[in-house]
C-alpha cells in the first residue's frame, strides 16, 4: 500500500525542521561538496524548504535569500539552483531570477551544454541538466528565453546520448578518460527531465532522445538506488528527485507502467532517519544536500493532481502529446496553483481516478472503452467528479459516439449546448465561440464534450490564436474546484479497494418524489467513506417509496432535489409514522441550495409537524457541537461555505443555516436552505449556494449519527 497523505506530510515537515536546524547565523548551510559550492547547498536546501510549503517571507527563507543575495557565483550549478529558488519564491526575487538567467543564457557552450563553471572543463549533463530546468520554471514565471537556447540545448542532449539511450557524466570525446561516461541513472535521469523541459517549450525537437532516455530508465527500473552506477558513492537521492521528474511530457509520474509518486513516497519514508534527515553517501551528497533532494523528490510526490489523462480507442493519439503539459502549466500559472497530471490507462481503477478532479478522454474514431470501465467512470462522476472529451482533432465519429456513450451510460442525462451565461464560459474568462455540449442532469453538468480544436491549440502552445482553449481549461478548473485544488493524494479512502467494505452499517433512506428526488446519487457513497475512515461503520442508502410504509430500520431519511412537486397526505402521514412509531429523523435539503426547492419542502415539513414547528438550531445545539452520544459527533459550528455561498453571504465561513423540528427531547427533522447533498457528494456544482465538500458530510453525519443515538437512547454527551 501507498504512504498515506498524512505520512508524507510528517516526513516533509520533519525534513524541514531538520534543515532549519542545520542552517548557519549567516543564514548558509555549510560544506564542501564541489557540487555545490559557490552557495549552490544553500540555494538548493532553500529551494527544497520552499518546495515543502515553507513561505517565502519565513525567517530561514529570508536568511537564506540574503546570504545568497550577496554571493556571485561563477559556478554554473550555483547559479541555476539560486534561479529555482528565486522562481519558487515569485514575483519579489525577480531581479535576482533575471540576473542569474541571463548569467545562465550567456554562459551557454557552443555545443550546447553547460560546464560545471563557465570558464573551466567540458559540459556534463548534471549541470546542463539543472541550467535547463532553471530556464524552464524562469519561463514559468513569464520570463522570455530565446529559442535559440532550447535548441542548442536539445541538440546537446541528442548529441551526448549514449547508443543505448542513456547518459553518462561526461559526453564522448570530453576527456582522454571518460569519468562515468557509460550510462547510468543519475545522469539518465537528469537528461530526461532537462528534454521534457525542453519539450514542454515546444521551440526544439527533442521527443526521440527524451524517449530513448526513459526506455533506458525503464528497461534499469530502481528507486532503491542508483542503477548502473559504475564506482564510488552514488547521488541517489538527486538521482530520485530527476527520476520522478523524467517522464514529464509523456506520462508524468508512470514509468515501467509503475506509478512513480507511490513507490518514491514509500521507498523515501522507509530511509528517513529519526530526526527528519537522510544520509548522503559522503563523496556523492552530503546529509544536508542528500535531505534537500529527498524534500524536494517528496514534495513532487505529493503534488497534488489536476488532470488524469486516459488516450482512447484503436486510433489514440501519440501518448508523447504535450497538449496537456501546455495547457496544465498555463492554467497553473495564471490561477497560481500548484498542480499536475498524468496519463492513466482506460481501465485504470476508481481510487488512481479519484486522486485528481478532471478526467480528459481524448482520441480519434469511434469512441470506445473497456467494459470495465463503465462502472468506474459512473462511480467517479457520482463521487463529484468532472469528464472533459476532446476529440484529437475535429472528429465527428468520437464526438458522437462519445455522447451515445455516455448517454447510456448515465441514465436520465440528455446533452445540449451551454448556453451562453454558463458559468463554465464566464467563471474567470470570457469564452466566446466555442461550441460546448454538456451531458448531464439537472444542475450536475460533469460531463462536457469540448471542440476538437481545444486539444489540437493545447499541442500548439499558448498565442492569441490558441488563447481561448486555454483560458476555457482554466474556467473548468475554477467551476470544478472553485480555484483549489483538493490536496488529496495518497488518502486511504482513496486508495481502498471498492470491493473492500466496511463490516457494519448505518441504513437510510433516500425519499422518492417526483422532482430529482436522486440529485447527487453519490453523496452516500462519500459518507460512507467518511465515516468508514473515522470508525469503520460504513453508510449504506435505500431508496424509499412515500406511498408504501417506510422501512423502521432506517436511521435517517434524506428529501432532496432541486424541483419538488408536492407530496400526497398519505405520503405525508408514512413520513409521521416514520418519525413518530420509529423513531426516525428526516433531513431536508436543497441539493444546489435552490430556494424554491427549499420553500416547498418547507411547506411539506410544516404540514407534517405544524406551522410554528421549524425552528433555527443555535449554535450550542447539541447537532452542531457533536455533543452527543458520548460526543460522537463533529464540531460544526463554524463552517466554510462554498463559492457561490461566500459570494452571497460576503463571508468566507460562519455558522451552518439549519433548522429543526423538536419533539419530546430530540430533533425529528432537519431542514437546510443550503445545500449539502451535492458537497457532500464531490466538488459542488460552480452555481451551487452550499459548504464546503468536508464540512458538508460532517453535518450529514452528525445527523446520521445523531438519529442512531436518539434510536438507542444515547443522546446524552
Amino acid at each position: 500500500m501507498p504512504p498515506s497523505d498524512r505520512q508524507v506530510d510528517s516526513a516533509l515537515n520533519r525534513a524541514v525542521d531538520w534543515l532549519k536546524n542545520q542552517q548557519a547565523e549567516d543564514g548558509s548551510w555549510p560544506g564542501h561538496h564541489r557540487r555545490y559550492a559557490d552557495g549552490g547547498r544553500t540555494a538548493l536546501a532553500a529551494w527544497a524548504l520552499l518546495a515543502a510549503g515553507e513561505e517565502a517571507g519565513q525567517p530561514n527563507v529570508d536568511n537564506a535569500r540574503t546570504y545568497l543575495n550577496a554571493l556571485d557565483p561563477g559556478q554554473t550549478n550555483a547559479r541555476a539552483l539560486r534561479a529555482l529558488f528565486s522562481a519558487a519564491i515569485g514575483r519579489d526575487a525577480r531581479t535576482q531570477l533575471d540576473a542569474d538567467i541571463h548569467w545562465l543564457m550567456a554562459g551557454q557552450r557552443g555545443d550546447g551544454g553547460w560546464a560545471e563553471r563557465r570558464d573551466a572543463g567540458p559540459s556534463n549533463t548534471f549541470s546542463t541538466s539543472l541550467a535547463i530546468l532553471a530556464l524552464s520554471d524562469a519561463k514559468q514565471a513569464s520570463m522570455t528565453i530565446p529559442p535559440e537556447h532550447w535548441r542548442r540545448a536539445a541538440t546537446f542532449l541528442t548529441a551526448t546520448a549514449n547508443d543505448d539511450g542513456g547518459f553518462g557524466h561526461y559526453p564522448p570525446g570530453a576527456e582522454p578518460v571518460r569519468v562515468r561516461g557509460m550510462s547510468h541513472g543519475s545522469a539518465t535521469a537528469a537528461a530526461a527531465a532537462a528534454a521534457g523541459a525542453i519539450r514542454r517549450d515546444g521551440t526544439a525537437q527533442i521527443e526521440t532522445t527524451q524517449r530513448r532516455a526513459l526506455s533506458w530508465l525503464a528497461t534499469h527500473y530502481n528507486v532503491n538506488r542508483v542503477p548502473v552506477w559504475p564506482w564510488g558513492d552514488r547521488p541517489d537521492f538527486a538521482y530520485r528527485y530527476f527520476l520522478i521528474r523524467s517522464p514529464q511530457t509523456f506520462s508524468p509520474l508512470v514509468l515501467a507502467g509503475r506509478t512513480l509518486d507511490n513507490e518514491l513516497a514509500r521507498r523515501l519514508l522507509s530511509a528517513q532517519q529519526r530526526d527528519g534527515h537522510f544520509n548522503g553517501q559522503p563523496l556523492a551528497e552530503s546529509d544536508v544536500v542528500a535531505t534537500a533532494w529527498a524534500a524536494l523528490a517528496l514534495a513532487e510526490a505529493r503534488r497534488p493532481l489536476l488532470v488524469n489523462r486516459v488516450l482512447v480507442g484503436a486510433h489514440r493519439p501519440a501518448s508523447a502529446s504535450t497538449d496537456m503539459a501546455r495547457a496544465t502549466a498555463w492554467v497553473q500559472r495564471e490561477l497560481g496553483i500548484d498542480a499536475g497530471w498524468r496519463d492513466v490507462p482506460a481501465d485504470a481503477p476508481l481510487q488512481l481516478l479519484r486522486q485528481a478532479p478532471i478526467l480528459v478522454l481524448t482520441g480519434r474514431g469511434a469512441f470506445s472503452l473497456p467494459a470495465s470501465a463503465r462502472e468506474t467512470i459512473a462511480r467517479y462522476l457520482q463521487a463529484g467528479g468532472t469528464v472533459l472529451i476532446g476529440p484529437a482533432g475535429e472528429d465527428p465519429v468520437f464526438a458522437r459516439t462519445a455522447d451515445e456513450w455516455f448517454r447510456a451510460l448515465m441514465d436520465g442525462y440528455g446533452s445540449a449546448a451551454l448556453p451562453d451565461d454558463h458559468p463554465l464560459l464566464r467563471v474567470s474568462n470570457d469564452i466566446q465561440g466555442l461550441a460546448i455540449t454538456a451531458i448531464a442532469s439537472r444542475a450536475r453538468r460533469r460531463v462536457f464534450l469540448l471542440p476538437g480544436r481545444v486539444t489540437m491549440d493545447w499541442q500548439r502552445g499558448y498565442d492569441e490564436t490558441t488563447a481561448d482553449a486555454f483560458e476555457l481549461l482554466a474556467n473548468v478548473v475554477t467551476f470544478v474546484t472553485g480555484g483549489a485544488v483538493d490536496g488529496r493524494k495518497f488518502d486511504p479512502t482513496l486508495q481502498r479497494a471498492p470491493a473492500i467494505e466496511p463490516e457494519r452499517f448505518i441504513d437510510i433512506g433516500r425519499l422518492m418524489h417526483d422532482g430529482d428526488w436522486n440529485a447527487s446519487a453519490g453523496a452516500a457513497e462519500a459518507l460512507s467513506r467518511a465515516l468508514a475512515a473515522a470508525i469503520s461503520v460504513g453508510v449504506r442508502s435505500r431508496d424509499v417509496r412515500p406511498n408504501q410504509d417506510i422501512p423502521k430500520d432506517l436511521m435517517m431519511l434524506w428529501l432532496t432535489g432541486s424541483k419538488l412537486d408536492g407530496l400526497m397526505p398519505v405520503h405525508r402521514e408514512n413520513i409521521d409514522d416514520y418519525v413518530n412509531a420509529a423513531g426516525g429523523l428526516l433531513l431536508v435539503d436543497a441539493a444546489y441550495g435552490d430556494e424554491a426547492f427549499y420553500e416547498d419542502a418547507l411547506e411539506q415539513v410544516e404540514l407534517i409537524f405544524g406551522s410554528s414547528s421549524v425552528k433555527p438550531l443555535t449554535v450550542d445545539h447539541p447537532l452542531l457541537t457533536g455533543r452527543f452520544g458520548g460526543g460522537i459527533g463533529s464540531d460544526v459550528t463554524t463552517v466554510t461555505y462554498s463559492r457561490n455561498a461566500r459570494q452571497k453571504l460576503g463571508r468566507a465561513d460562519g455558522a451552518p443555516r439549519l433548522f429543526g423540528v423538536e419533539k419530546e427531547g430530540r430533533v425529528v427533522a432537519v431542514l437546510s436552505p443550503m445545500a449539502l447533498s451535492a458537497p457532500a457528494e464531490g466538488d459542488p456544482p460552480y452555481d451551487a449556494y452550499g459548504y464546503v465538500s468536508d464540512d458538508a458530510r460532517r453535518i450529514v453525519l452528525n445527523v446520521i449519527l445523531y438519529a442512531y443515538a436518539a434510536r438507542h437512547n444515547a443522546l446524552a454527551d
